[in-house]
């Protein structure tokens, strides 16, 4: 019972912290929405820990431009505007800087 009772405070505890993000990125114009994706991580959901391969594979923004120590993405904003977003990495594959 107590099991029970404390998996399911648990499951409503990460519900309201899961829609209070929601609601914070709602308050941002639509074409910063497009480009911060979400409230998880430092930006697009992407942590400092975060490595060069893991990038590649789950980013869906277009790839524009790759080298030894950066990517280089396109988010689309709308027909007429995009964002570049530009991940730098340190000798480890590890994102130093957004």
């Amino acid at each position: 019972m107590i099991k029970t009772f404390t998996f399911l405070l648990t499951l409503c505890t990460v519900s309201i912290m899961a829609q209070a993000q929601d609601d914070i990125l709602s308050k941002h114009a639509s074409e910063l929405k497009k480009i911060l994706k979400t409230e998880k991580g430092v930006l697009r959901g992407y942590s400092f820990s975060d490595t060069k391969e893991s990038i590649k594979t789950s980013e869906d923004a277009k790839l524009e431009g790759e080298g030894k120590d950066f990517l280089v993405y396109k988010v689309e904003i709308d027909s007429s505007e995009y964002a570049e977003v530009m991940y730098t990495f340190d000798e480890s594959d590890k994102v130093k800087m957004f």
